[in-house]
């Protein structure tokens, strides 16, 4: 394959042909424990040397049955020993927050409508052991969390009825203050990224009228060009405009820039190839260009290059089936050049809804699956891309899963499935597969601290430790 540019020079890359999957001698060792209180869709997070899953839900069965725990197991890497304590209320929470040694654990849901939401924030110290709570200037779910400095930026999210919401709570761990501010615009935020002492908060999509301050919404939701730039070391707020409206968009951070790439500037999949580069040390924008038209691309940042793999070209009429590519785009931030790749395809037809993950020099998109409303066909393709070489290598999982969490632990990257853990061994770029303790779906990610990974589900917790060969 050769690298198409857009603006530089050329350069060769090679894709191999898939290997065959191996399920190789276990690299390392299965451990198993106990936690307190059996339950689903807990709130994994590692601070310091210990990992914390925060509260959660009764296990699958009769929804109006579900109940919900406060309950909080804590992991401590260092000794291998386990603690507990409780949050100050009963939830599923979906969004978390690090900020130097302090877990946040932010709203959440309190009972399975989803109208019923929390509005309080539980603060873990990792450094005293000690627990606080405060509470959110409004109640909402999918809260977007960034960390700026010593401050924990949580922005907009989903109100009770289903509206965006232009909150902002900002948590400053180092005074231990909150405060608060409004997004310029109310809309649904996907595209957020961090840049030196700066967040930026990309819309996606809002509802028309609720795109001018001050005159209502409506359920009808289009796409937004509104951008919100907080500046950390001010603690001032700016705002921007995309070069154009749309959702779909795709976001990542490389060096001192932010790129928002792709989307569709219609429902009705009109899609879009522009991109929006903002410059944190100039703080000014630029614009650039995808080679193919998509959204709902998967953005990496490796080696100083972004990458915008894969995505949505279109929809077919008449069922409105997806049309995907397999195409990668890479920004190089040294250069401002771009090249293009292409993933492995899946039975001849290109993958969506692959996993992403990075380790050293190297990005890899794993899984994903091929079809629409046709049906879908689960992949066990892999392609791993070397930022240093510019090579590219595609192989195969060991077995495809209709779930997948990718996860980097030291110098290895984890593709979990349903049945196994395939492996990564960047050091010697090879890969290998073990059975997992406990097949099934995972309802609750994976979590990684120091050397080893944890896979908690039910009452149990399966422990990986890279570092041990049996």
């Amino acid at each position: 394959m050769v690298a198409l540019l857009i603006g530089g020079s050329a350069t060769a890359t090679a894709t191999t042909e898939p290997a065959a999957p191996t399920l190789a001698r276990p690299l390392a060792q299965w451990s198993t424990a106990r936690l307190s209180q059996a339950r689903a869709r807990m709130a994994p997070v590692t601070v310091g040397r210990r990992v914390l899953f925060a509260g959660g839900s009764s296990l699958p069965g009769n929804i109006l049955q579900t109940q919900f725990f406060e309950t909080v197991d804590i992991y401590d890497d260092a000794s291998g020993q386990w603690d507990t304590a409780m949050l100050s209320q009963a939830r599923v929470v979906r969004t978390v927050a690090v900020v130097g040694k302090q877990a946040l654990f932010v709203g959440g849901s309190v009972a399975p409508s989803t109208k019923d939401l929390s509005d309080v924030v539980d603060i873990y110290d990792d450094a005293t052991g000690q627990w606080a709570s405060a509470h959110l200037s409004q109640a909402r779910d999918g809260i977007r969390a960034v960390t700026v400095g010593s401050q924990v930026v949580l922005a907009g999210g989903t109100l009770p009825d289903g509206l965006p919401s232009d909150a902002i709570d900002t948590y400053d761990s180092a005074t231990r203050q909150w405060s608060t501010a409004r997004l310029s615009t109310r809309q649904f935020l996907s595209a957020v990224a961090t840049v030196g002492q700066k967040a930026v908060f990309a819309g996606d999509e809002c509802a028309p009228r609720a795109c001018v301050p001050g005159t209502g919404v409506d359920l009808d939701l289009g796409p937004s060009d509104a951008v919100d730039i907080y500046d950390g070391a001010t603690g001032e707020w700016a705002t921007a405009n995309l070069s154009e409206a749309r959702r779909g968009i795709a976001v990542v951070t490389v060096g001192r820039r932010v790129l928002i790439a792709g989307g569709t500037r219609t429902n009705e999949g009109d899609a879009s190839n522009a991109v929006d580069i903002y410059d944190d040390v100039t703080g000014s924008w630029s614009t650039g260009a995808l080679s193919e038209a998509r959204w709902s691309a998967t953005a990496v940042s490796i080696g100083g290059q972004a990458l915008f793999a894969g995505g949505i070209v279109g929809l077919t009429p008449p069922a409105r089936d997806r049309s995907d590519t397999p195409r990668v785009d890479i920004y190089d931030s040294t250069t401002g050049a771009w090249s293009t790749g292409s993933l492995s395809r899946s039975r001849g037809l290109p993958r969506y809804g692959f996993v992403p993950a990075t380790v050293g020099s190297r990005a890899i998109f794993a899984g994903g699956f091929t079809g629409a409303r046709a049906g879908v066909l689960w992949s066990a393709e892999v392609d791993t891309y070397d930022s240093a070489t510019g090579q590219w290598t595609g192989g195969l999982l060991s077995s495809t899963s209709s779930t997948l969490f990718g996860t980097t632990v030291g110098t290895q990257v984890l593709i979990i499935g349903q049945v196994n853990a395939d492996i990564y061994e960047s050091t010697t770029d090879q890969w290998s597969a073990i059975p997992l303790p406990r097949p099934g779906t995972l309802t609750t990610p994976p979590a990684a601290v120091g050397r080893r990974m944890l896979l908690a589900s039910g009452d149990r917790v399966d422990i990986y430790d890279s570092a041990a060969v049996p």
